[in-house]
């Protein structure tokens, strides 16, 4: 009885396994176009990942049938003949399928938490138009040649805008400690910052709330800036056009 028990347990969750396996193959594609992402699965192309799911089997088909066998083995056939079975306190069992139904519930719950999370991903306003844009990393290897290879993409016909600016999406934005309307002081705002050109707006598709973009023209834009909302509130300001910005560097000492 107990090898019946034992074996039977196995070949569940032997068929679960490949059940869950199968499934993982018919939705994968689904979550990648949800995810944005490229995974795939390979069962050979890890010596370890067969002998896994084999053990995993083995180990969870012996602890699910573990139980059972010895619980109903422990029943003499001469008692049970004469009295019936004998009623157990069901302890064991009740937390087994209360941990059971308490496990389903916080998967359930998580993947209405991970779905939601990628839908926000997916649908917040970044502020810029993130389609057809195509972001080179490591342009300042050009040095001197950024402008003529700026002026090389433009002549292609399916180039609509293109922009320098300083790293923004593979490592993180740069910060520095800003003072607003004054040059000395201990307590410095925390802003990112980045170094544009003049196109960079027209590029990303964004838009100004108050004031204009850098201009080429205007050689007195080579060291103004432009701030966000969140920077204009920090500053504590509803008009911040025209004020000062100083940088503070790592001695202390602030450059507008």
């Amino acid at each position: 009885m107990i090898n019946q028990f034992l074996t039977e347990s196995t070949l569940t969750v032997a068929i679960a396994v490949v059940i869950a396996l199968v499934l993982i193959e018919l939705v994968l594609p689904l979550f990648n176009g949800i995810a944005g992402r490229q995974l795939s699965t390979n069962y050979t192309g890890n010596i370890y990942t067969i002998p896994v799911l084999v053990a995993f089997t083995l180990i969870v088909g012996a602890i699910a049938g573990t139980y059972p066998a010895f619980f109903l083995s422990s029943y003499q056939a001469v008692d049970i003949l004469k009295t019936g079975v004998r009623k157990r306190k069901a302890a064991l069992r009740s937390f087994l399928v209360i941990t059971q139904f308490s496990i389903s519930i916080a998967l359930i719950i998580a993947m209405i938490v991970v779905r939601s999370q990628l839908h926000y991903l997916q649908q917040k306003n970044l502020g810029f138009k993130k389609e057809q844009l195509v972001v080179i990393f490591n342009g300042a290897q050009l040095g001197n040649n950024i402008k003529p290879f700026k002026e090389e993409l433009l002549k292609n016909s399916k180039v609509v805008n293109a922009t320098n600016h300083s790293l923004m999406f593979a490592a993180g934005i740069p910060g520095n400690g800003y003072l607003f309307n004054r040059t000395t002081g201990t307590d410095p705002m925390p802003f990112q910052f980045l170094n544009v050109d003049c196109d960079f707006v027209e590029t990303y598709g964004a838009s100004l709330v108050k004031g204009r973009f850098f201009q080429k023209d205007f050689i007195a834009d080579s060291n103004a800036v432009v701030i966000n909302e969140a920077a204009m509130k920090e500053c504590g300001s509803n008009n911040p056009l025209g004020q000062t910005l100083s940088a503070i560097d790592a001695s202390g000492v602030s450059k507008q």
